[in-house]
């Protein structure tokens, strides 16, 4: 015959056993939405990194000429912060000169966040130091003033792209809008690109 202390340690047992379980349980059916809050978060950081390197893009349009108007784009994403030389510009076409050279010591740094040559790091993937001029490959140099401007990350899931696309454009489209990307790949990533608007004038 059992004590009445051990019956109760059985029952103690048993309760602990079914507590268990409903957490298990819980836990389980909690972990979607969980892994979706953790989702929007991540797109929404890139989404305002994206925005802020565009606007940084322009700024830099705008303030770092070559003389006169001669608008001048950066050739690397890390030229928003780090100082540029005589060197190619954003275009095949153009170079910086002492007069960008200048301007850029005047008016940098172009983002509120550091951007390390070869890349800038977001929740979703890397984003490219160079940009490209076409959303459907990387690090195309621009050639012409009618050329757009992407700012692009690769290897994003297609369901973050998705959810980024929504984010930024409102109606998701993969091949209009700001943000685009390339079909699904075998391996369900795709190629990102931002489209940057050049608010100051057409520039190479």
């Amino acid at each position: 015959m059992y004590s009445p202390s051990r019956l109760r340690q059985g029952y103690a047992y048993l309760w602990a056993i079914f507590t268990l379980g409903v957490i298990a349980v819980l836990a389980a059916a909690a972990a979607p939405s969980l892994q979706q809050v953790n989702d929007v978060s991540r797109v929404n950081s890139a989404a305002e990194t994206l925005t802020q390197l565009g606007l940084g893009v322009d700024s830099f349009n705008l303030y770092v000429k070559r003389g006169g108007a001669s608008f001048t784009t950066p050739a690397l994403l890390s030229d928003l912060t780090t100082t540029v030389g005589i060197a190619p510009a954003g275009c095949t076409t153009q170079s910086y000169n002492q007069t960008a050279i200048t301007a850029w010591a005047t008016h940098a740094p172009f983002t509120p966040f550091v951007v390390p040559a070869g890349g800038l790091w977001t929740p979703i993937g890397r984003v490219n130091d160079a940009p490209s001029r076409t959303a459907a490959t990387e690090a195309v140099t621009r050639t012409s003033t009618s050329d757009p401007y992407f700012i692009q990350i690769p290897s994003v899931d297609v369901s973050l792209a998705r959810m980024l696309d929504l984010a930024i454009d409102a109606t998701p489209s993969s091949t209009t809008g700001a943000l685009q990307y390339t079909a699904t790949a075998a391996d369900s990533t795709v190629l990102v690109s931002y489209l940057v608007t050049l608010a100051h004038s057409p520039a190479c």
